[in-house]
C-alpha cells in the first residue's frame, strides 16, 4: 500500500497539477472539481450533509482517490455522520 498526500490551498485542494476540489457548503450541499488553470467545473455531486472540511487526498495501487467528511450541522444546515471518498479518472 502506497499513500501519497498533495498540497491543500486556500480554496479547497490540489488533487492534481490539473484539478482542484471544493468542499460543499450549507448553500447546496455540493462537492465540486474544477480545472485548476481554468476554472471549468469537471464534475459536481450532492453530498449526504455539507462538506465543511477540507478534502483530503490519497493514493492506493496507483488510483488516486478524494475524500471528504460530510458532517454538516453549521449555520443551521443538517448534520451528517457520512466519510465519502471518489476514486479519481486515470
Amino acid at each position: 500500500m502506497r499513500a501519497s498526500c498533495h498540497k491543500a490551498d486556500r480554496t479547497g485542494t490540489t488533487v492534481a497539477p490539473s484539478l482542484a476540489g471544493i468542499g460543499a457548503t450549507n448553500s447546496d450541499g455540493k462537492f465540486r472539481a474544477f480545472e485548476a488553470a481554468t476554472g471549468a467545473l469537471l464534475w459536481e455531486t450532492t453530498l449526504p450533509a455539507a462538506g465543511n472540511a477540507t478534502p483530503s487526498i490519497y493514493m492506493l495501487d496507483e488510483r488516486q482517490y478524494v475524500v471528504i467528511a460530510c458532517g454538516g450541522g453549521k449555520n443551521g444546515a443538517p448534520s451528517g455522520s457520512s466519510i465519502v471518498a471518489f476514486r479519481l479518472p486515470g
